[in-house]
Order: C-alpha cells, then structure tokens, then sequence
C-alpha cells in the first residue's frame, strides 16, 4: 500500500510517467518497496524504543521495590532492637458494624500490594491526590473503624507525662489506626522534645480538666499527627520536616491575618494557630464582600466550602471549578496570581481544620470530598491549568496534609476521560475506587460514589445550595490586576 509520503511525490511525476510508459511504472513499483521499507524501519524503530522503555520501567519499579525492602528492613531492626510495649491485639479488632465503615474503604482483602508505579510517576499525579489511609489500603490490616472499644466514658483526656502505653492507647482512643499508631506515636515523642512550651505558642487551649493529649502544642493532636505521618508514607524524618516546616509556613505566611481577610468565626494566634477553647467545632465561615481581596476572590476565584456535609462521616464537601479557570490571566498577572494563592489557602485551612474538628469529635480520620467541575475544560486549557495551577496545588502538598479523601470529576470532557484511561490501569484498586470521572451525565454517578444528594449541590448544578458558596471564577479582564 502506498503512504502519503509516497503519494506526493509520486502525483508530481504523473505526466512523465504516462509519457514514459512501462520503465516508469517499474520505477514507481520500486519507489512504493522503498516506501514500505522505509515504514517497516520506523515501525521496528519504534517498537525497539517502546521495549526499552518498558525494561527501563521494569527496572526501575524492582528498584523502588528492592529500596522500600531495605527500609522495612531497618525498620524492623529498629524494632528489634528498641521494641516497644504492645497493648493487646484484640483492640485492634474491627467491629461487625457496617456503620463505622467509610464510604471510601476496602471491605477486606489480605492481597499483597502491587507497587504498578515508580516513585516518579506517581509524583507526578500527587498535586491533589488523596493518599489512601493505611486501613484503605488493601495490603494493610483493617483499620480500627470509628471509637475505641473502651471509649464509652467521652473524649480520651491524657497528660503528656503518661507513661507509653497509655499514650498508645490515647492514641487509638483518638482514631488513629493501630496499625499506625507505633509510627504516629514516635512523631509524637520526636517533636514534644523540640516544640516550644504550650503557653507561647497554642493550639485549642482549654482547661485542665479537659485536656487531651496535644492540646496546647501545635498541630499535635493524634489524628493531625497521623495526616502528617500518612502524608510522608509513615517516614519518620520527613514527617518530622514536614511538620516543621508547616508550623514555620504558618508564622510567615500569617496565618492569623489570611483567615481575618477572607472569613471570620475563628481566632489565631500570631503563629498562626487556632486558639479555640474548644477544637471539636469548626465556626469559620468565608466573607463574601469587606475588602477588595475577598471581592476579587469571591468574583475570580474558582474553590468553595459547602455548608452540607457528607452525610457518611459528616465530613466537608469543596467544590472547584477548574474548567471555568481563566489560566492566561492568571499566567500574565503576578499579583492576580498571589491575590488567588492567599484566598486558596484560606481555603485548604478551612477544609483542613474542618476536617481535623470532626475526626476530634468522632474519634476516627475523616477528610473531605472533592468535586472537580469541568465544565468547559479542553485539552490545552487542560496543560494550561496544570503548570499555572501547580503553585496552588504546591500549598496542599506541603502545609495541608491528607485534607481529601475522594475526587469526583463531573462535566469531563472527553479528552480528560481519555488521559484517565491511559492511568488508570497502573492505579491501585483503593485509588480506582477514590477517584471517579463523570461525563455531563453525572448525578447518578455522584450519589454512587460519594453518597452526596444532588440537592447539597449548588443552583448551577441543579441543587438548592447557593451559588455564592462556590467563587464565581469568572474571567479576569485584561486591564484589572489583583488588589494584593
């Protein structure tokens, strides 16, 4: 068969080939072998290049895999060598009960964990990624579903001075998973020693009889702890750097400022610090107008905090409308850009203090559902968002630890759709089940997957949620600039 390669030139010779007769059709013959040859060896070609870059994929999972081997190891000298007390396995049991299970957790399973992905790849996807909890991961031992067995008497109220086990136990009481609780603990431990007294520097400051464990050091409560551990794969230096570096991001970022510009109902301290007597409740609720920062977020902005809450675990609901983004203003003006990334973070705080208020009161991890609205996204706007968004995206990664717990994409274009499908078969069964991408046909597929009736929604799409809850994320025009 003939390419168009071989058609072009081929349409150029017709009058000398009709004049010349036979020899040239032999000509024209061989030109087409040529061709075919020639398309063979680029097929060869890149059928070579394609197997080399599978052996070199090949290789470097078994590398990944042949290092996670030698940490576990040294892990486990560790523990030879330093053991610590162990509380009985039959706390670590999980109930019978449906009911403390989430929405988003594998029934069971005791498969071994197929690591399908480098370290490489899977960063590359991890901007807004919800990291399975160590209960939802199918290779883990079930987690401890909702409030320990000996949690009848209310909240776990434990001094710091307590002995090991009985901090362990605080720990579970608090909802983190036992099989966490070791690691969690140890961060604990590690940054007690180094963090400042609790009277210079707070967080959820309450009275002595009701103190829980943490109360008065930053971010220091179990299942805080535990995000911090999760968010750094149960690594116990990074976690420790993480930790710090967020508490130090709080006091240069100020905090205390950021939430007293975009919102109002909570206070913080000049290290930018929730100092609330009491940390089960969450009352921050964002200013829809006061100054021009929030006029210019609530109008350009594309994030928001729904008032309902997930019906499952009552964990917060955000909605982004990313297809809306106006990516090239935000690209060409530095301050618009920095006006978005104060009033963003604003938001990741308020979804990740919610969060942390609920898990406090209820006594197991709950993290939010996120909806991604696509609606108008195409395949270039799609790479533009994604290098202009990154530095957004950034402030998740660093400072805002396990905030989401599922990603719901509706209005896909069928681009998006397409790159999914391409990732999708190196996903874990846990992250197939924690992300779902819809098409304009999205509500049925919603409820399914995050139990959310459509009436939580916004007007815009279709419930009875009002739009101002959701920043409008219209286009910025070409002669407005951010106020900050």
């Amino acid at each position: 068969s003939f390419s168009i390669t071989t058609l072009v030139p081929l349409g150029a010779m017709a009058p000398s080939l009709h004049s010349a007769g036979r020899p040239s059709l032999d000509l024209m013959f061989r030109a087409a072998d040529a061709a075919d040859a020639l398309q063979r060896s680029v097929a060869c070609s890149l059928a070579l290049l394609l197997a080399v870059g599978v052996l070199l994929w090949i290789w470097r999972s078994r590398e990944d895999a042949s290092s996670g081997d030698q940490n576990k190891s040294q892990v486990a000298q560790q523990q030879t060598a330093h053991p610590r007390p162990r509380i009985p396995t039959t706390h670590c049991k999980p109930s019978s009960s449906s009911s403390s299970r989430s929405p988003f957790s594998e029934e069971s399973s005791n498969q071994p964990t197929v690591k399908l992905l480098p370290t490489s790849a899977r960063s590359c996807i991890a901007c807004c990624w919800a990291r399975p909890t160590a209960a939802e991961d199918p290779s883990s031992p079930p987690a401890y579903p909702g409030k320990h067995p000996s949690q009848s008497q209310g909240a776990p109220q434990q001094n710091e001075t307590g002995s090991s086990d009985s901090i362990r136990e605080t720990f579970l009481q608090a909802g983190v998973p036992c099989e966490n609780v070791d690691v969690v603990q140890e961060l604990f431990e590690r940054l007690q020693e180094s963090l400042p007294s609790p009277s210079s520097n707070s967080d959820f400051k309450t009275s002595n009889n009701s103190q829980r464990l943490g109360d008065g050091k930053p971010l220091m409560d179990p299942t805080t702890l535990w995000r911090f551990a999760n968010s750094r794969e149960f690594k116990l230096e990074a976690a420790v750097d993480m930790h710090k570096d967020a508490l130090e991001w709080r006091r240069s970022f100020d905090m205390r400022a950021l939430m007293e510009t975009f919102g109002k109902g909570e206070h913080y301290s000049a290290a930018g610090l929730r100092t609330s007597s009491d940390g089960t409740e969450w009352l921050w609720l964002p200013s829809t107008e006061g100054n021009a920062e929030v006029e210019f977020v609530r109008k350009y902005g594309f994030w928001g905090r729904l008032q309902a809450r997930a019906p499952a675990d009552q964990a917060p609901i955000a909605v982004w409308r990313v297809g809306k983004l106006d990516v090239g203003q935000y690209a060409s003006k530095p301050n618009a850009l920095e006006t978005i990334k104060r009033g963003f973070a604003s938001h990741l705080e308020d979804l990740f203090q919610c969060g942390r208020a609920q898990s406090r009161k209820d006594g197991k991890i709950v993290r939010a559902r996120l909806i991604l609205d696509c609606a108008g996204l195409n395949v270039s706007s799609t790479l533009s968002a994604l290098k202009t968004v990154k530095p957004l995206m950034d402030l998740g990664k660093q400072f805002f630890p396990e905030t989401t717990a599922s990603i719901t994409v509706i209005n896909a274009p069928g681009s998006f759709a397409l790159l999914y499908r391409a990732v999708k078969p190196f996903l874990t069964p846990v992250m197939k089940r924690k992300v779902c991408i819809l098409g304009s046909k999205w509500k049925d597929g919603l409820k399914s997957h995050t139990g959310l009736e459509i009436k939580s929604l916004p007007e815009y799409l279709g419930g009875l949620a009002n739009d101002d809850e959701v920043c409008a994320a219209d286009p910025i025009p070409a002669d407005v600039d951010g106020p900050y």
